[in-house]
Order: structure tokens, then sequence, then C-alpha cells
């Protein structure tokens, strides 16, 4: 009975031992776990906590760069800009030693005003002059005035201004006030011309009677007339015409009184067989491209485009007192029988005219008393032979008449032969 008692006792304290080392081992098993966790733990706080470090100081790294980087570009930038303005001060230096050098005078000092041109293509509207002869002039004048126009703007510092663009007709003071609110330095105006008997050709220009204006017309007009010579025109000369104390044409006059130099170019004749081949468009170029360089040469001009530099260019000079028109035909006229031809149907006549005002432009001959002339022929010189056609109204007696610069008429005696 006592040893069933003691038994039992050891079995319990067994089964007690069991369980106590079983609850243990759960005991031990979670604290083992519960430590691996913390260990983890401080172990992923030590792996963040280096790796924010990194980041940091990789930041902190790009920063510094990216500062540096910035000073780097802000030293350049000063460095350039001031190596540029030190060039600036050399090349401005240089600019002013050179112009020293090459400036023997405030004369050489490049105008700053530009010059302003007011081209004025004669008539328009309802004025249809050389209707009569196949043409409106006033279509040819502004085919003249565009090319002129074009011509200019080839060339720097120039302003140029029309007084018509179209098909309108202006008055002639209008056309003055266009040159006048454009404060033009110069206007020219553009005409074909025509005779009342058809017989001159050639151009000539018309320039105010008198100052200033007279003077620096004169000293274009020449320049004007040369280029169109160029072309193969007959010069006529520059002239005046007065009416009364001022001024016969009115836009000559009307400029003249704003103080305006102005012109009349007549570039041709558009009802004599002599300029008529001058009436196409490529020639009415020509001639505007002829004026445009004129007046480029005139005011000295230069141009990018072509190269040009006419700012040497050297115009004459004139005075300024009061100009009128020669009025009077030539002091002498005389013409004299060399031989005659009848076979071949021409004579040979010795001529001589003498004008000491304005010169002889043209000689005429009739062979019917005066009653018929032939055609106008250049007059080369004071005293010369001449072969002629003997007319179909030829009665056996000659004489000529000499026209001069104004178109005055004198005549010679009459030569029987």
């Amino acid at each position: 009975m006592k040893l069933k008692k003691k038994n039992k006792q050891i079995l319990i304290i067994l089964i007690f031992t069991l369980i106590i080392g079983s609850a243990s081992g759960v005991v031990y098993a979670k604290y083992h776990e519960y430590q691996n966790q913390k260990q983890n733990e401080i172990k992923e706080q030590a792996r963040i906590k280096s790796e924010k470090k990194q980041a940091e100081a990789l930041a902190a790294k790009e920063k510094i760069e990216h500062v540096a980087a910035e000073k780097a570009a802000a030293d350049k930038a000063e460095a350039d800009k001031k190596k540029a303005a030190e060039d600036a001060a050399k090349g401005k230096a240089a600019t002013s030693l050179n112009a020293k050098k090459t400036s023997p005078s405030s004369k050489s000092i490049p105008q700053v005003k530009p010059v302003t041109i007011c081209i004025d293509p004669g008539h328009g509207g309802d004025n249809n002059h050389g209707a009569q002869y196949g043409v409106y002039e006033k279509d040819e004048t502004i085919k003249i005035a565009n090319a002129m126009k074009a011509r200019l703007e080839q060339f720097s510092n120039v302003i140029v201004v029309m007084t018509r663009t179209g098909d309108n007709d202006l008055s002639l003071k209008s056309r003055a006030d266009v040159a006048a609110a454009n404060s033009a330095d110069f206007l020219i105006s553009l005409h074909l011309n025509a005779s009342s008997e058809h017989n001159m050709f050639g151009s000539e220009v018309w320039v105010p009677v008198r100052g200033e204006n007279y003077a620096k017309g004169h000293a274009m007009g020449d320049i004007i007339m040369s280029q169109l010579t160029a072309l193969g025109t007959y010069n006529k000369g520059v002239k005046t015409k007065t009416y009364g104390d001022s001024d016969y044409y009115g836009i000559l006059k009307h400029s003249s009184e704003d103080n305006i130099p102005s012109c009349i170019v007549e570039h041709f004749y558009m009802d004599n067989s002599n300029d008529k081949g001058f009436l196409n468009d490529n020639k009415l170029s020509a001639f505007g491209y002829a004026d445009g360089t004129a007046v480029a040469q005139y005011f000295g001009l230069t141009s990018p485009i072509t190269g040009e530099n006419f700012s040497g260019y050297s115009k004459k000079s004139y005075d300024t007192g009061f100009h009128s028109q020669d009025t009077t035909g030539a002091d002498s006229v005389r013409v004299s029988v060399n031989s005659v031809d009848e076979k071949s149907g021409n004579i040979s006549l010795h001529i001589y005219a003498h004008d000491p005002e304005s010169g002889i432009l043209f000689y005429q001959y009739s062979m019917d008393g005066g009653i018929t002339w032939s055609d106008s022929a250049q007059w080369n010189g004071g005293e010369s032979d001449v072969t002629v056609s003997i007319l179909a109204s030829n009665n056996h007696n000659v004489v000529i008449r000499a026209i001069n610069g104004y178109d005055v008429i004198a005549s010679s005696g009459t030569v029987t032969y």
C-alpha cells in the first residue's frame, strides 16, 4: 500500500516535471524567437540608417558639385564678358585711330541725314499726251520712274518718294508739294519730248533760272546728260526758260519756292524717227537706270549691293545769278555749193553758222526757196562740209537754216548753182 502510494507520488512528480519541462521549452523557444526578431529589427534599422546616411552623403556631394559647376560657369561668363569689353574697346580705338588717319578734315565725315529724292513721272490721268504718236507719255514715264527708283534703292542712305505710282493726274503745285512734304533734297520730273514740226531729236534738261537751285540743277543736269548720251541720245544741253522774271516751268517754280533743287528731264522725242527706237521697255528701263546712276553720282552715294562708290565723284560748280534763255538765233549763217552729182542724187555743201550764246544743234536745208525743208540733221561744228540728197523740189538753189540750243532758227541766204 505504501509502495503504491510512493509510486504514485513519483509518477506525479514525473508528470509535473514533464509539464514544467515542456512549459520551459515553450517559454525558451518563445524567448529565443523574440531575441531573434529583436536582432533582426536592430539590423534593419541599422541598414536603413546606413542607407540614409549614404543618400545624404551623395546628395551633399552632388550639391557641392552643382555649386562648383555654377561658379565655374559664372566665372567663365564674367571672363568672356570682360574679354568682349576689352575687344570692343580695342576695336573702337582702332576705328577712331583709322578715322583720324583717313579723314583729313571734317568734310570726310559720313553724312547722317539720308538723301531724299522725289521722282515725278510726268503726266497721268486724262492727260494723254503722245497718243498722236502711238504712245501715252504718262505710261512711258512711269516705267522710267520705276526703274530709276529701283536703281537708287541699290544705294545706302537714300530715301525715294514718288509723286505718283498709278495713272492719276496731279497739278504741278501738288507734285512739288509731295517733295516739300518729304523734305526732299532734289525733285526730278521725268518726261518725253515732241516738237511742232516733228523735226527735233535728243535729250535735254531744264533747270531753275536763279540761285542755288540753278547751280545745283545745272550740276545735276550735266551728270544726267552724260548718262543719257552714253545710251545714244543727242545732247541738247542743260537750259533755263523764263516767264518774266521767274521760271517758265511750273514744277521748277514751285519747287524753288520751297527751296528744293529740281530739274525736268526730257529723255528723247516721241515724234521723230531718230529717237523712236528708244520706245521699248528695255530702253525705258535703261533710261531710268541712267537717271538713278546720275543722282547717285551727284550725291556721292555708295552701294553695298553693286560695290559702287561715288563718294569721290566731282561735279561742276555754277554761279547763282539769274540765267535767262537765249532768245536770238545765230548771228551768222552761210552756205555754198561744193559739187553736184545729179547721177547719184547728192550735193556737197559747205555750211557755217555761229551762235556765241547757245551754240548750234541742227541744220536743215531747202531747195525750193524755203517752202519745204529737210529733216533736221546734227550740226557737227561751226563750219563743215556735208553731203545731202537733192530734194524732189529742187530748182537749183539752196538755203539752210541753223537751229541753236533753244530751238531758235536763223537762215542763210539762197545760193543758186
